[in-house]
């Protein structure tokens, strides 16, 4: 692979680089990502930390994840919807260790009765006392209610999330350009592949070639794969799949996977890997060191049977 610049960024294809363009984090430096390229240009390097890297670290199953093994602010807190079994809503605060739900303070209702939702009972005296000068202050009479309900603290929680496919594909689309500016030329940026895949990089709504919207969701784990992850590492790495083609695979934190099918067109299947993360130097290593890794955790797992 050429390393000699000027050349095309690889999340565009368009844009030449320049030698002051900044390295791009292939994973987001946020999740502990530290394999870099320096293929992309500045301006796709800022559009993709923005809307790429900022809406998937947003995701529920890859905030959790980084909370575990890569804690952030709380901006990047995983959107929860949650309630408690009878409705009642409830602010959920995760991380690592025991995760605390606590009842969203609210006055519902209007007219002569409303409900005081309160995480404690000073918040609900603070609450009643408002409601009881607004009623006052109307001239009407206030009723003073009974003795508030307590909900137990191992009252059940409903959690409701939902996993978004396009913020996944853009996902894995921006990581196989990155790796693949490491491991081809650039004429592979002339391809239909390349096409591809940047348009899903950068498309709201990323097509399939028959007009459906192409969508990434997170798939099981290979027999490889239990052999070779070690959480909380993120790893990637090339498998030749035949007919000129190879698939990339993607492991967040040791156990969410991605896969990508990619054309290299004249170029040989590249058979690349690396471990990062969270924070360490990244390291490359193969598909074919990988196998062998496997092999040798494969004959010790049989012989501790």
């Amino acid at each position: 692979m050429a390393d000699d610049r000027p050349g095309r960024c690889w999340y565009c294809g368009t844009e030449s680089l320049r030698v002051d363009d900044p390295p791009e984090h292939i994973i987001p430096e946020a999740m502990g990502g530290t394999l870099k390229t320096d293929r992309v240009c500045a301006a796709c390097n800022q559009r993709a930390g923005k809307d790429i890297d900022a809406p998937f670290m947003r995701d529920w199953l890859i905030a959790i994840d980084r909370e575990l093994h890569s804690p952030g602010g709380d901006r990047m807190r995983p959107r929860v919807d949650a309630t408690l079994r009878d409705g009642t809503p409830v602010d959920l605060k995760t991380g690592n260790g025991p995760w605390k739900a606590t009842v969203r303070a609210s006055i519902e209702g209007e007219g002569e009765e409303v409900t005081i939702r309160a995480s404690s009972r000073a918040e609900y005296e603070k609450l009643l006392a408002r409601v009881r000068r607004k009623v006052e202050a109307e001239g009407k009479e206030f009723i003073e209610p009974g003795e508030p309900t307590e909900i137990a603290d191992s009252e059940l929680i409903v959690v409701r999330t939902k996993l978004d496919g396009v913020i996944w594909l853009r996902m894995a689309a921006k990581i196989t350009l990155g790796c693949l500016s490491l491991a081809l030329d650039e004429e592979w940026l002339d391809t239909a592949d390349a096409a591809k895949y940047q348009g899903w990089l950068w498309d709201d709504v990323p097509l399939n070639e028959d007009g459906s919207t192409a969508l990434g969701l997170p798939g099981r784990q290979s027999e490889l794969d239990r052999h070779v992850l070690n959480p909380p590492e993120h790893l990637l790495y090339f498998a030749p799949l035949g007919n000129g083609r190879v698939g990339l695979t993607i492991a967040y934190f040791g156990s969410i996977i991605l896969r990508a099918a990619v054309g290299v067109g004249n170029q040989p299947p590249p058979r690349k890997a690396w471990r990062t993360g969270p924070g360490a130097p990244p390291e490359e290593t193969s598909f074919d060191l990988l196998l062998a890794e496997a092999a040798v955790k494969y004959v010790d797992v049989g012989e501790a049977q």
